[in-house]
C-alpha cells in the first residue's frame, strides 16, 4: 500500500514538474524567463476570452492543465477531496504519513 502510494507521488510531482517546465524557458547565463507567444496566447484565450459557458468544459491551456496536475497531486499527498466546488481535506495524519513516520 506504501509502495504503491509513494510511486503514484512520485509519477504525479513528475507529471506536475514536466507541465511547469514547459510554461517557459529559463537561461542560466543571463537569468532571464522566456515565455513563448503561444503560452500567452493560450492563456489569453482560455482567461481573457473564455467562450465555454459550462463549469465543467475542460480547459485546455498549458497553464490550467499545470493547475489541474498539480490539484491531482495535492489530492493524493494530502488526501483532499472534491466537494461543492471546493477542496476539503483533514489536517490528520493519513495511513501513508502514519507509516513514514513510523519508519
Amino acid at each position: 500500500m506504501l509502495i504503491a502510494w509513494d510511486d503514484d507521488i512520485i509519477k504525479l510531482r513528475d507529471k506536475v514538474m514536466a507541465a511547469l517546465n514547459n510554461l517557459f524557458t529559463y537561461n542560466l547565463v543571463e537569468h532571464k524567463v522566456t515565455i513563448t507567444k503561444h503560452i500567452v496566447e493560450s492563456a489569453r484565450d482560455c482567461h481573457l476570452r473564455p467562450e465555454r459557458t459550462s463549469k465543467n468544459t475542460k480547459r485546455n491551456c498549458p497553464i490550467c492543465m499545470a493547475d489541474s496536475y498539480l490539484e491531482e497531486y495535492e489530492r493524493k499527498l494530502f488526501k483532499m477531496e472534491w466537494k461543492y466546488d471546493a477542496n476539503k481535506g483533514s489536517w490528520r495524519q493519513s495511513t501513508e504519513e502514519s507509516a513514514l513516520k513510523g519508519i
